[in-house]
């Protein structure tokens, strides 16, 4: 008997998000296809040809059966994440998503890439033991409703890509000072001051020169001070 382990990622990530239709020459009715209680698909006839075909055929079943769940999700409960190495694309299908309860430990996570994105309704969330991350990239993209996020320690980041892209509604951000150490874009227009201070304190003194994008009326608002302190961090802003 041929199995494939739906439970560990490997089915669905077959499917690519594609429709697999039977043909003539696929058989799936030959092939007994079946998802046991384990999340195991079995079947006991067919060529490797005709197996994959319906391993893709269950994927995008069970792709189109977890986006139904949770697209009425509004509130996540708290969890403990801390042994987990990576919460890539986490929460990506939560498209109604509005609140995640409690801090979110990543002290063994180094990937957050695509974890909350395109959360248009999550206003807030709370981030800890964040040192490990490697992957920043897109892990806000597209959260336009986004207000609050914390507490950031970017020390081993490789950049941040997309991060906050479209993040216009952000106005509090807290960062552990001097861990921001590549280029950085926040382009909220309505950061508190408080959080402005907090991206300033962020950045870590570089040796080659860096840049902090900002939104024109968050620039406008940078004392002399800050402005001293983030070119003498070696970084530039646009």
């Amino acid at each position: 008997m041929s199995r494939i382990d739906f439970q560990n990622g490997f089915a669905l990530g077959l499917a690519s998000g594609g429709v697999v239709e039977s043909g003539e020459n696929s058989k799936l009715n030959a092939l007994e296809g079946r998802i046991d209680e384990s999340g195991v698909l079995g079947s006991t006839e067919g060529t490797l040809t005709e197996k994959v075909v319906a391993v893709l055929f269950y994927a995008d079943m069970a792709q189109r059966i977890l986006k139904d769940e949770t697209s009425n999700v509004v509130t996540i409960p708290p969890m403990d994440y801390s042994s987990l190495p990576t919460l890539r694309k986490k929460f990506m299908n939560y498209q109604n998503i509005e609140n995640i309860q409690g801090e979110i430990n990543c002290s063994n996570c180094t990937d957050l890439r695509s974890m909350c994105q395109g959360c248009s309704k999550l206003k807030s969330i709370e981030l800890s033991n964040t040192d490990k991350v490697y992957y920043w990239s897109n892990a806000f993209n597209g959260c336009t409703s986004l207000e609050t996020v914390s507490l950031l320690n970017c020390i081993n980041s490789n950049g941040f890509t997309s991060t906050f892209l479209g993040c216009n509604a952000l106005k509090n951000i807290e960062f552990v000072p001097e861990t921001i150490k590549q280029s950085i874009e926040i382009t909220s227009p309505v950061l508190s001051d408080e959080s402005i201070q907090s991206i300033v304190d962020g950045l870590a003194y570089v040796t080659i020169s860096q840049i902090l994008t900002l939104h024109t009326d968050v620039k406008a608002k940078l004392t002399e001070d800050q402005l001293v302190t983030i070119t003498n961090k070696n970084w530039s802003v646009a």
